[in-house]
């Protein structure tokens, strides 16, 4: 008999820890021993792996000292894993030197309204609130810049003057942004999940001061396969499926086939309804990706694009430090800044609302 694996659900203050170590696995060497996907020291098959002394706190792990007066990049940062992710990082680490918010927006206006409604609004900052009392939006000014980009464009659509300030500055990148519906048209799926972290490892490599890159990832890049399922960095052209079919994964092929597609369905619908076309395209699309998933062995879009994600960054790191993370279900918060904070209709939230209500 086979084994599943297990995937448990991991509380979001949880994540925020490991996304934390993470930062030190290029510069806390008296403390851990580390391997991080194709790094520059260490080309193993090993995800992440770790032998530590034994420490309770943060600050003993040496990361308060590292983040300060570091210098951050956060993408999705509206939404609801970058949202925890910045709020326990202003509230531990105040002494973080800037936190760069990358939203999309028209303008510079346009970001700072969006951060202040759709972030900064939330009661999920009551705590950090509280602390500062009437100086909160002073220290907020401080420390946060939500700055207009794009991570479909080059240089992450970042404003000219901005995107040479992190030139400069940036010591530590974070890409909280995804698709993450699993139905998700194809041609989105491949410009958010996979061709977006390419992008954003070439801004890594003109930053002269980046300590590393973490890319969120999930873990259900490991597909339905059963059993011990060993977490280690794909291989470019890795596919899941069985092996005897002897398949090769080319994500330039798979760009191509899906913008052939959507070059093939304009020309048969030419003289078609707008609306009513738009929405043929979206369901074809969404089928196709669903269908070049299950070709390579992962279940659905969103797996399948987030390991093409994850192999074009070790494809093209060159010796950029880079932490991959795997999280699988992300609910809500344990304890901090307090318990049961959530966001969203998210896939337990039902329950834990009955569940409260007995």
């Amino acid at each position: 008999m086979r084994a599943r694996s297990i995937q448990p659900i991991l509380p979001s203050q949880v994540l925020f820890f490991v996304i934390t170590f993470s930062l030190l696995l290029r510069v806390m060497p008296s403390y851990a021993k580390l391997s991080v996907v194709n790094s520059a020291d260490d080309r193993g098959d090993h995800l992440i792996s770790c032998e530590k002394q034994s420490h309770s706190s943060m600050e003993g792990l040496g990361i308060k000292e590292f983040l300060r007066r570091k210098s951050v990049l956060v993408t999705g940062s509206t939404g609801f894993l970058a949202k925890v992710f910045l709020e326990k990082l202003l509230r531990v680490h105040p002494d973080v030197s800037k936190v760069y918010c990358l939203i999309r927006a028209k303008d510079a206006a346009g970001a700072k309204a969006r951060f202040r409604s759709e972030v900064l609004s939330t009661n999920l900052f009551n705590v950090l609130r509280g602390k500062y009392g009437t100086e909160f939006e002073g220290f907020i000014s401080a420390k946060v810049v939500p700055v207009v980009g794009d991570l479909t464009q080059l240089d992450l659509g970042l404003q000219k003057n901005i995107a040479e300030e992190l030139f400069r500055t940036l010591n530590i990148l974070v890409n909280c942004s995804a698709s993450t519906a699993f139905d998700e048209r194809y041609d989105m799926a491949l410009d958010i999940n996979t061709i977006a972290p390419q992008r954003i490892v070439e801004f890594g490599k003109r930053c002269l001061h980046l300590h590393v890159f973490v890319q969120v990832s999930t873990a259900y890049v490991n597909g339905t396969r059963q059993g011990l399922i060993l977490e280690r960095p794909y291989k470019t052209g890795e596919s899941i499926v069985n092996k005897s079919f002897n398949l090769v994964l080319n994500i330039e092929a798979e760009k191509e086939i899906a913008k052939a597609a959507i070059e093939l369905f304009k020309t048969e619908n030419l003289n078609g309804n707008v609306l009513a076309g738009e929405k043929q395209l979206t369901q074809k699309l969404r089928d196709l990706g669903k269908a070049r998933a299950k070709m390579f062995g992962w279940q659905d879009t969103y797996a399948f694009t987030k390991a093409m994600g994850e192999m074009v960054i070790s494809n093209t790191r060159g010796d950029l430090p880079v932490a991959i993370i795997r999280p699988t279900i992300i609910e809500s918060t344990i304890a901090e800044p307090f318990p049961g904070w959530i966001q969203g209709n998210r896939s337990r939230r039902s329950l834990i609302f009955t569940y409260n209500t007995i």
